[in-house]
């Protein structure tokens, strides 16, 4: 009945219910133009913040994309390797350090605040989750990240990347991005999993 929403066998022809023919090969080839555009209008965004929506087929292509963009941004090397401070605890976001750590890149998943504020004066990206993805759903207190960052950041393009995907509609992205307009140099991602919206 919906065949038309399976990759079709080599060589057969499938088509839409509409009568038009499909013209791709396999699911991942689908262009996301139109939920791309439905993205966009999907939050506000302040008008001083350049904003794009783009979506990935999954979590960790959209951190790695972010990543080796960011990578090839700075340029690390071992004289002056990339620094990487989490706050996070999915299973896929610890496997980060596994897959991106080298001796040009140092990531650091923190276990306690504290010693994620501390990384502040000395990390190049951040990458958080504001409710922790584990057991106990801990909570960071933005504000004093925020803070910290404003006050011990270096110098440099710093990227934040905010996985907002437990907090729905309850964090205030704006506050945020309001808070962060007077850091020079910074690029801010909010990224959300569409699928456990």
């Amino acid at each position: 009945v919906n065949s038309h929403l399976k990759s079709p066998p080599e060589d057969d022809e499938t088509y839409l219910p509409s009568g038009e023919k499909l013209k791709f090969s396999y699911e991942r080839d689908i262009r996301p133009t139109i939920l791309e555009q439905r993205a966009e209008s999907y939050r506000d965004i302040p008008d001083y913040w350049s904003h794009k929506s783009i979506l990935f087929s999954s979590g960790m292509a959209a951190i790695a994309t972010l990543f080796q963009s960011y990578f090839s941004m700075s340029r690390p090397t071992k004289e002056n390797p990339l620094y990487i401070s989490s706050w996070s605890d999915y299973f896929e976001t610890r496997m980060l350090k596994n897959i991106y750590s080298s001796d040009i890149v140092n990531i650091e998943i923190h276990k306690e605040e504290e010693k994620f504020l501390k990384s502040v004066s000395n990390a190049d990206v951040f990458f958080i989750e504001p409710i922790r993805y584990n057991w106990e759903m801990e909570v960071i207190n933005l504000n004093g990240f925020i803070n910290t960052l404003k006050n011990e950041s270096k110098r440099g393009i710093k990227l934040i990347i905010i996985d907002t995907t437990l907090n729905g509609e309850t964090l205030d992205f704006h506050m945020i991005l309001n808070e962060l307009k007077s850091i020079p140099d910074l690029i801010v991602v909010q990224l959300n999993s569409i699928l456990k919206l």
